[in-house]
């Protein structure tokens, strides 16, 4: 089971605008006309500040931490590509949305949607490497702290084989690659087993997202 979907590599122009490379590649891959820089231009950004000895910042959930060029920013959660993609969407009048389905377990993932031709935006980790606490800093506005895990990262999940599930990895030219099925869903779950789909809308072929050969 493998989607064909164009690549995009991040490197070196969005160090770590991970999510946003995986998205657009998911977006052409729906025929749509985008690419990485207009949806940047989109995306709801906040840089950490210092106020009285104390680091604040902004929810990754509703805000990429910092800018996708610079090597020594963040990135953001799965709310905040639903929320891009849906602002896009309702601009450009284009028949789709965005919804995040963290609730549903890899195999779920790859059932529902791969094996429609829907590629899935997927939450891991850097080369599968573990996840570890990086930086905190207190959510503004309010008293919670948030302590961001390092090594988070946005892939493309196109196919599965035996043993492995296959990526569009935009991280370091990786291209298409397949990593072990426990180990993925592993980093997945250290990410709050982050992951957001496009659907269509009843404007757009049913068989909008397949490419030529199927699945």
């Amino acid at each position: 089971m493998l989607c064909k979907v164009p690549y995009i590599n991040q490197m070196p122009a969005w160090p770590t605008g991970c999510e946003s490379v995986s998205t657009v590649m998911l977006l052409q891959y729906l025929q749509l006309d985008i690419g990485v820089e207009e949806f940047i231009s989109f995306l709801p950004r906040k840089a950490l500040t210092q106020r009285d000895g104390k680091t604040l910042g902004a929810d990754p959930d509703r805000y990429f931490i910092g800018s996708p060029y610079d090597a020594d920013s963040f990135g953001c959660y799965a709310g905040v590509i639903v929320d891009t993609v849906n602002r896009i969407a309702a601009q450009k009048r284009l028949s789709i949305r965005a919804r995040e389905v963290s609730a549903l377990s890899t195999p779920q993932l790859v059932q529902t949607y791969l094996a429609a031709g829907m590629p899935v935006l997927y939450w891991a980790t850097i080369d599968l490497l573990p996840s570890y606490p990086g930086p905190e800093w207190q959510i503004e506005g309010t008293d919670n702290r948030f302590c961001w895990l390092s090594n988070e990262h946005c892939m493309l999940l196109v196919g599965a084989e035996q043993g492995n599930y296959i990526f569009n990895d935009p991280w370091n030219g990786h291209g298409v690659i397949s990593y072990p099925k426990a180990l993925a869903e592993q980093r997945h779950r250290e990410m709050r087993s982050m992951a957001v789909v496009i659907e269509k809308t009843a404007e757009i072929p049913d068989d909008f997202c397949r490419n030529p050969d199927g699945l």
